[in-house]
């Protein structure tokens, strides 16, 4: 009825469903099922392959980047797709040596995840780099962006004068014991020398622990006597620092030493020895 219908109206009648393929049978004589779906037909053609490449112009791969990590539910594939997305925006302009374009970038791809809208991530990518994005040339054909002056801010320098520092300055030597600067190795006998002797820090011409002197000792009773040894000649230390002075020497040739005493003891630093000759 329908079909007579259809011809009077002069529409065309409607092609037959496929007619199912015959079962198969088994080496029995019986059916075999393969569960394939309803209408499936083998020599249909196969479905066009889906274009998985990535697209050349750097901000339609940000905007492909973005879709997929909007689609993708599997938490280890959207961190890789994060990844990338964020190479890519890098390649439309490099700021991420910045500090924080680095961190807006971030927050725009957090946000891009957490609310599904990629509002956010062109906003922050405008702000991040001064503009709207734009097509970059291939790598290693950057041309250089032009020279911006910088801009005047009213700002005065004022240089002052270059001060020492405390650590820049060399601690000063302190002087521990007394020390001969001059004194000659040899003199001769009954006649006078030349002398400059550096006190310790701790010294005082007429402090408490006694008068200090330069004295002359002969070198074989010093060192039967020590301390007890007879002076043959000595000297007041009237001042601190390197003090000059003259001493006599003893009259009778051999050989003799050259210590300081303070108020009744004999340092043991210096002692120096002295050859006195005819």
């Amino acid at each position: 009825m329908a079909t007579s219908l259809l011809k009077i109206l002069g529409l065309p009648t409607p092609a037959a469903p496929p007619a199912a393929a015959p079962p198969l049978a088994g080496p029995d004589g019986r059916s075999i099922d393969l569960n394939l779906p309803k209408g499936y037909d083998p020599d249909a053609p196969t479905k066009k392959p889906i274009d998985t490449r990535l697209p050349s112009d750097p901000k339609e791969r940000v905007d492909f980047l973005a879709d997929a990590v909007l689609k993708v539910q599997d938490a280890v594939r959207r961190d890789k797709l994060v990844v990338a997305l964020r190479d890519a925006i890098v390649r439309i302009q490099p700021v991420m040596s910045d500090k924080e374009a680095k961190k807006k970038i971030d927050e725009a791809i957090d946000s891009l995840i957490s609310t599904g809208s990629k509002k956010l991530l062109t906003a922050l990518l405008v702000a991040v780099v001064g503009k709207a994005p734009t097509k970059m040339p291939e790598d290693g054909k950057r041309p250089t962006g032009p020279a911006i002056k910088e801009k005047d801010i009213g700002e005065t320098i004022f240089k002052s004068p270059e001060l020492p520092l405390p650590f820049d300055q060399p601690k000063k030597r302190r002087q521990n014991h007394f020390e001969f600067r001059t004194l000659p190795r040899s003199a001769r006998a009954g006649s006078y020398i030349d002398i400059v002797l550096r006190t310790p820090d701790w010294f005082e011409p007429y402090g408490k622990m006694g008068a200090g002197r330069v004295v002359i000792m002969k070198a074989e009773d010093h060192r039967k006597e020590g301390d007890r040894a007879t002076k043959l000649s000595d000297k007041r230390i009237e001042s601190r620092g390197d003090v000059k002075m003259s001493l006599r020497v003893p009259d009778d040739p051999g050989r003799c030493v050259v210590g300081v005493y303070v108020g009744s003891g004999l340092e043991s630093h210096p002692l120096e020895t002295l050859e006195l000759t005819k």
